[in-house]
């Protein structure tokens, strides 16, 4: 056994080579295995001398994958009865010192081998194992042994992996899918790939998997790799500021690239694993029980082993319709689809040549109405480009990233997730129909030049067509495709207590089948979204924009919530005497204070300084009073401090400098944890509207957000003297969109064409700013 100087030699000696290792290219895959051999190196002349015991690295040391943060995984096996506390001893202790992760075990070949039947993931290690030094008999003793295990127990290990991948699923989505993904823990990730290379060396039939499982591997790894090395921890998730700069060191053409090629390989990862899962139902359907039960499954699909099943011999009787309704019945009768069908689909069937039968745009309602089970199997239909055959449109999208944090999937995964969505709400509209071809029709113009709305609509015509939709049907699907973000945009950015916003809304929607429809259809859009597309907050403004407009459409009069004082605010002014006076519940906050010029700048600086997010604001004026309604969010969503916000706005008032000064030394220390990927910041832009209302200036500033951006616009605003009489925020990611409603000094909308270039610039050079900082 080596003597503690000697071991310490080679602890200085690892720490040497593993410091020359951050420096290493870790986009080459070779830098895995010359970290591996650094660590064997140390750990093997750690056990020199050793005797009766096996020193074996396992799971990613074993297969030696070793990133630059990756822990050591080592099992110290020993023959029974073998006293191996001073081995042990010298080992781990010596590799703690180093600072290096260690995962150990200690065990015999029977420990190991119960270890294995109560854990599969210590199954899985051990299936990975490779001897680094020792006793090469009781090594492949415990090789042999847990293989034979693995392999004589295959099902019942599908079924336990199934589920532990299932937790994965939702615990941290799926790789294909996600724009921020985890490489190693999002379904389809590194994790399941080595699930994967166990069943494929298990089973002889997916030996062809061999090839391609090796390259995602490779893909993946350096992926992973490349983001350990640019960070003192263990890093996977490949987070939007990274992807640019991760995708050019890999040597791609840009991210969206890699984000391609990243969701190519999890959605294949994660489609052979459940076809490796798929457990064979024991009950039997005959095919004349299918077809009565669900009624439109044509000749020559049948049911066998609880899988719909196609004689290639009837492929000749129909056509690329019959994917639609091969979804359907699997969800709706709690079928799988096997993979012959979906293979001999794939291979032989050609694109849909004529307009849809009706039964099948039933079929489409009913594939996307079970929720989670209608996702599966869109997915399953789609891993087999089954979808591309009955919409050639939906080829473009697949895998089409959405370089923006304010998005959660890809476009495609988007689009089901939408088309589901609308399936759990299609009781709430008249056409159910109408509403789920709108959700997943609605992004099928993203990855063309120009507004990606207006190009889903012209393609929306055309698939509707084929669809076999009525004139009539195909006008309400264009309209709701081509302003499926209307009300969202218009509830969230402009004042819905404004005529002029209900009548635009009004002339857009036409109609009030479309209003209903579009008013669901946002809902699910936004839910399919992200997790902060959808809130309480914008579901209450968008249902006032839509019981304005649908009065409006009813009976031609409108009926809007007008920027009068109610009875709150009139108390209020009735109250103050000219000291500040302020009145709060929950998230919003009234403002009752002397008018001066800069007042609302000033409020808005104050939430800034307490991390307060305003979302609307409302300004009013009575003689030589000012009052502000707004209603914000505190962060992690807890009630606002009210009263230190109004400690913090005295101070402001008192004093000019104090709030300037406070907000310089917040912001440069919030300016250095900001970190966001230039390809996904929205470009600053300031608009100008003129025809949005008749009572003021509308004034849209789109840039990067930041700690006190609103109160250098506000100010700036200010500054030229002009009022705000309403204003919006909305947050996208990093990036915010703003919205002012502005006066001038007499009240009226600004009519001074330099005075509205005056402002435009100055608001300009505030976001630029900011997106330099």
């Amino acid at each position: 056994m080596r003597t503690p100087e000697a071991r310490s030699i080679l602890l200085e000696n690892f720490l040497s080579e593993r410091a020359k290792m951050r420096q290493a290219d870790w986009s080459n895959p070779t830098a895995m295995a010359q970290l591996t051999g650094i660590s064997d190196h140390f750990v093997a002349g750690l056990a020199e001398g050793f005797q009766g015991v096996a020193i074996i690295a396992i799971g990613g040391y074993g297969r030696s994958e070793l990133a630059i943060n990756s822990d050591l995984d080592i099992l110290l096996l020993h023959k029974p009865r073998l006293s191996v506390d001073a081995m042990t001893e010298a080992l781990w202790y010596t590799i703690w010192d180093s600072r290096v992760g260690l995962d150990y075990s200690v065990r015999t070949v029977a420990q190991a081998l119960r270890v294995a039947e109560s854990d599969p993931r210590a199954l899985l290690g051990m299936l990975d194992a490779r001897l680094i030094y020792g006793d090469e008999v009781l090594f492949r003793t415990l090789q042999r042994k847990i293989w034979e295990r693995f392999t004589s127990r295959l099902d019942r290990y599908r079924v336990i992996m199934h589920q532990q991948g299932e937790a994965r699923r939702v615990e941290s989505g799926e790789l294909a899918f996600l724009l921020e993904p985890d490489i190693k823990e999002a379904h389809g990730g590194l994790r399941d790939l080595v699930i994967l290379r166990h069943f494929v060396a298990a089973d002889p039939d997916r030996k062809v998997f061999v090839g391609r499982v090796d390259e995602i591997a490779t893909l993946l790894l350096r992926v992973r790799n490349v983001l350990q090395a640019r960070s003192d921890r263990g890093q996977n998730r490949l987070f939007l500021q990274d992807q640019d700069s991760v995708s050019a060191q890999l040597g791609f053409r840009d991210a969206d690239e890699l984000m391609w090629r990243i969701s190519e390989a999890g959605r294949f990862v994660s489609r052979a694993l459940e076809e490796s899962y798929r457990v064979i139902d024991a009950k039997r359907v005959n095919y004349k029980n299918l077809g009565d039960a669900w009624g439109l499954i044509p000749k020559g699909v049948f049911s066998h082993g609880g899988e719909i099943c196609i004689d290639p011999a009837s492929l000749s009787d129909f056509d690329a319709q019959v994917i639609i309704r091969i979804g359907a019945a699997s969800v709706s009768l709690g079928l799988g689809i096997c993979v012959d069908a979906l293979e001999i689909c794939s291979e032989r069937l050609g694109t849909i040549d004529k307009p849809w039968e009706p039964a099948t745009l039933t079929a489409l309602t009913t594939l996307l109405s079970y929720g989670e089970a209608s996702i599966a199997v869109m997915e399953r239909l789609d891993h087999y480009g089954l979808l591309d055959k009955v919409i050639p449109e939906w080829k473009r999208v697949r895998y089409l990233p959405q370089r923006n944090a304010y998005h959660t999937y890809t476009v495609d995964r988007h689009l089901i997730e939408a088309g589901v969505g609308a399936g759990r709400l299609r009781r709430n509209v008249k056409r159910p129909d109408l509403l789920i071809v709108a959700a997943l029709l609605h992004d099928i113009g993203k990855g063309l030049d120009g507004d990606h709305s207006s190009q889903g609509a012209s393609l929306a015509a055309e698939i509707a067509i084929r669809m076999g939709l009525s004139k009539k049907d195909c006008e309400i699907v264009v309209r709701l495709v081509e302003h499926h973000l209307l009300l969202a945009d218009v509830a969230t950015r402009r004042d819905i207590g404004d005529p002029k916003t209900i009548l635009d809304v009004a002339e857009k929607v036409v109609d009030i089948t479309t209003l209903e429809l579009l008013r669901v259809l946002t809902e699910a859009d936004s839910k399919a979204t992200g997790p902060v597309a959808w809130s309480l907050w914008k579901e209450e403004l968008i249902n006032k924009l839509t019981e304005a407009t649908r009065a409006y459409l009813d009976g031609g009069s409108i009926k809007v919530d007008s920027n009068q004082l109610g009875e709150l605010e009139l108390d209020l002014i009735a109250k103050f005497d000219g000291d500040l006076l302020i009145h709060s519940q929950g998230n919003q906050i009234w403002i009752a204070a002397s008018d001066e010029v800069g007042l609302f700048a000033k409020v808005t600086g104050t939430m800034a300084l307490l991390n307060l997010s305003i979302l609307s604001a409302d300004v009013f004026s009575e003689g030589v009073i000012a009052l502000e309604r707004l209603r914000v969010i505190s962060p992690y969503g807890r009630e606002p401090n009210w009263n230190k916000f109004e400690n913090e706005l005295r101070k402001c008032l008192v004093d000019p400098t104090y709030l300037e000064g406070r907000l310089n030394e917040k912001s440069k220390s919030a300016a250095k944890k900001r970190k966001v990927a230039e390809s996904a910041k929205i470009p600053p832009r300031v608009t100008v509207h003129d025809d949005f209302s008749d009572r003021a200036t509308v004034i849209e500033v789109c840039g990067p957000d930041g700690l006190g951006t609103l109160h250098r616009l506000t100010f700036e605003i200010a500054s030229k003297g002009l009022d705000i009489l309403h204003a919006k925020v909305i947050t996208i990611g990093d990036d915010v969109v703003d919205t002012f409603y502005v006066v001038d000094s007499l009240g009226r909308p600004i009519d001074d064409a330099r005075l509205v270039g005056e402002i435009t610039k100055s608001l300009f050079d505030v976001v630029v700013a900011e997106g330099a900082s």
